[in-house]
């Protein structure tokens, strides 16, 4: 038999579609060709299939629809591991027996068709292969293929006890051994006898000496006796079984040495013991209990060590304060005496700032050696602390609070000074040399050695909105900015709030820009005027749904006038919102649309605080004006809109538009037919009154799912809102 493609012997190998036969270049492939895989093996013989192998889900082996006949070796696959199975007969074999697997030709031991670790004439094996390290095999331990007796290890392992054994049966740990022997001669002992001292210091001597063996000896010893429940990947917690016992049995010691005359040698003993237990856990144990506070510059909580007492210190009355500015700033806008909360927050600030003082006179003269101060850290404080210190002042400024600042100045400058830091704390120098900036263009330089960068700059429109842009983090609280058209007001004026950096409301005139930073710290500063796009389109076009928010300034004096057209006689919700989000954005509440044919006008009101501006207007060109919230001026609110398409209800049938206007002539009853079609999106039926008052609410997170409900709709306008569903409408 041959094999030809396109009149040509077929080059290579080449199975036929049904397996049975074996090509190699074009003929018959001889002698034996065997093929395994997982679960599976193809074996031919002169290119014909003899063997069609493969492991059914009974667990049995096949040759086709047959159980194989004597013994074959498979390769088999469970929970990502891969393992070889022997099977005779078809069935998972019994017993020990030796099997040779066909891809490699090699020889295992099989025990119940498993690879075995077994003990087997008269030699060791481990996963079916002979193993001639030391190996326990079903509780006998094996050395050299022979049952041991004696010490193992043989080596001196600091941490691990050794084991004895008799004949390949574990005996018991010797180290182990030894501290319980004596362990057992103290529990015999009367509390009259006169050996306690002698007793105990042996035992404890023993412990101290070899404890990481004991701890090593017991533990497994423990979990040998009774393993604990473990999650897959845990693992035998050995020290912590060994140390619980440890410190069980010489508090027991302890307590039965409170009845001993004459004990003293024996307590001192024991509390040594506990300590040395404790110091395997890192816990600290001092006369007779673990450490909780401060002890000799240190503190600890239960045993553990903290941080040095000073360094922990600082650290509460950094917390301390930490906590107090979140009350502060929560409280203080309808506090009734500010300046008793104010004066609270700053006496926490001042203890913050004397702990980082007395961090740097214990590092320069430790009274505890061992108690390491952390200069670092509070330099890092002192550092925060000076801005802390411009925010308070900024709330004194704010609110006119009658607060002596200088005895806080005054500790800061003398921690600055013993922490070798520059404590900049001056304020604005009204007689500084001011440069001027031109708008719209960045200047650079450097903050001078109090941390200030003076500034002056003469605008020309008579009203404008600016932001302030820099390379020097100007959004950031912590980095104030002062800006007046009098110079000498600027040191009495609370800093920007770090949102008004963005939108600053100047008029006409020359301005005084005063910046606070780092001292001698490098910047790149800019003023720039906003280029809002109410303006940059001949004709705003209003069509299904406006995706350019249009910028709505707040300005006192000029009349932003935006030019729109509605080609057809529309139901549109004009939306204002805060793009930035803030919580305190006020909003415009009515607008005035001006047809500029007839010259109507026409005024809509916002709709529940919600920014929304429902009308229903006739086609045409419009002119859209508003005017801005009371005394509100600069960024503004954006623009946009939505037109509501109107549709009946009346045998509607499959209706997806999102948004639409319904007008009802009188009261109907309908029977509503909703099918969630968007995968991935939530579905949602909203339905609004013409106020746009919720009057009903369906929703949906289930792919496919219908939701069919009768509801009856009084006369009048409503507003229908759909996404992901297809709605069906039948009037009753």
């Amino acid at each position: 038999m041959k094999l030809y493609k396109d009149g040509i012997l077929q080059r290579g190998v080449y199975i036929t579609k049904n397996r049975k036969y074996f090509f190699k270049n074009g003929v018959l492939a001889q002698g034996i060709q065997s093929f395994y895989n997982i679960g599976t093996a193809t074996i031919y013989k002169n290119g014909l299939l003899i063997n069609d192998l493969h492991i059914e889900k009974d667990d049995k082996l096949y040759d086709g629809n047959t159980l194989k006949k004597g013994k074959f070796v498979m390769l088999d696959y469970l929970f990502d591991y891969e393992f070889l199975s022997l099977y005779i007969d078809g069935h998972l074999a019994k017993g020990l027996h030796k099997g040779t697997y066909g891809k490699n030709g090699e020889t295992y031991l099989f025990e119940d068709g498993k690879l075995a670790t077994a003990f087997y004439n008269g030699k060791a094996y481990l996963n079916g292969k002979v193993y001639d390290k030391p190996i326990n095999i079903k509780d006998t331990f094996y050395i050299n293929h022979k049952p041991y007796t004696g010490v193992y290890p043989f080596s001196s392992d600091e941490t691990r006890d050794s084991e004895m054994y008799d004949n390949g049966k574990f005996l018991y740990y010797v180290t182990l051994k030894t501290y319980l022997d004596q362990l057992e001669i103290i529990q015999q002992l009367q509390e009259d006898a006169t050996n306690w001292n002698e007793e105990v210091s042996k035992l404890v001597d023993i412990l101290t000496k070899n404890i990481k063996k004991i701890e090593d000896g017991y533990g497994r010893k423990l979990i040998s006796e009774n393993p604990p429940e473990l999650s897959y990947d845990d693992f035998y917690p050995y020290d912590e079984y060994a140390q619980k016992q440890l410190l069980e049995d010489l508090q027991n010691i302890k307590t039965r040495l409170q009845g001993v005359p004459n004990a003293h040698h024996a307590q001192a003993a024991i509390e040594k013991g506990i300590k040395s237990v404790y110091t395997l856990q890192n816990l600290h144990y001092e006369n007779g209990a673990l450490l909780d506070g401060e002890y000799e510059g240190n503190y600890y909580k239960e045993g553990k060590l903290i941080d040095s007492a000073i360094n922990h210190e600082l650290s509460i009355a950094e917390e301390n304060y930490r906590r107090a500015t979140y009350a502060y700033k929560d409280e203080i806008e309808k506090a009734e005496d500010k300046e008793s909360l104010t004066n609270e927050l700053l006496e926490k600030l001042l203890t913050q700032v004397v702990a980082t003082h007395a961090i740097a006179t214990e590092h320069k003269n430790p009274v505890y050696p061992n108690a390491q101060a952390s200069i670092r850290e509070a330099q890092m404080t002192l550092e925060n602390s000076v801005d802390e210190y411009r925010f308070i002042e900024d709330m004194i400024k704010t609110y006119h609070l009658s607060i002596d600042l200088m005895p806080l100045q005054q500790k800061m400058k003398e921690a600055g000074k013993a922490l070798e830091l520059n404590v900049a704390l001056e304020d604005i120098d009204t007689q500084a040399a001011y440069q001027t900036l031109s708008l719209n263009k960045a200047f650079s330089g450097e903050f001078d050695e109090h941390g200030f960068a003076y500034f002056q700059m003469n605008l020309q429109d008579e009203e404008g909105v600016y932001k302030l842009n820099t390379n020097y983090a100007i959004a950031n609280e912590k980095t104030n900015v002062w800006i007046s058209k009098n110079v000498q007001t600027l040191p009495t004026l609370p800093a920007l709030k770090s949102k008004d950096k963005e939108n600053l409301y100047l008029t006409q005139g020359t301005h005084y820009i005063v910046v606070r930073g780092k001292p001698k710290q490098s910047y790149e500063f800019e003023l720039a005027q906003y280029d809002f796009n109410y303006n940059k389109q001949a004709v705003w076009q209003v069509n299904d749904q406006q995706t350019t928010p249009i910028d709505l300034p707040y300005f006192k004096k000029k009349q932003v006038r935006i030019p729109i057209e509605i080609t057809n006689n529309e139901n549109i919700s004009f939306n204002v919102y805060d793009a930035r989000r803030s919580r305190d954005f006020k909003n415009i509440t009515e607008m005035m649309l001006t047809n500029d044919a007839t010259g109507k006008v026409y005024v809509v009101k916002e709709k529940n605080n919600y920014g929304r501006f429902f009308i229903e207007l006739p086609k045409g060109k419009y002119t859209l004006t508003y005017t801005p919230p009371e005394n509100v001026y600069g960024k503004g609110g954006v623009l946009n809109w939505v037109t509501y398409t109107p549709i009946s209800l009346f045998n509607s049938k499959d209706v997806t538009t999102t948004n639409n206007v319904i007008v009802m002539e009188k009261d109907t009853k309908f029977t509503f037919d909703l099918m969630h079609m968007q995968n991935g999106y939530s579905a949602y039926f909203y339905l609004y009154d013409e106020h746009f008052n919720l009057i009903k609410k369906v929703t949906s997170d289930n792919m496919n799912s219908m939701r069919n409900f009768t509801y009856t709709i009084k006369k009048g306008k409503y507003y229908l809102r759909l996404s992901s569903f297809k709605m069906s409408a039948t009037a009753k």
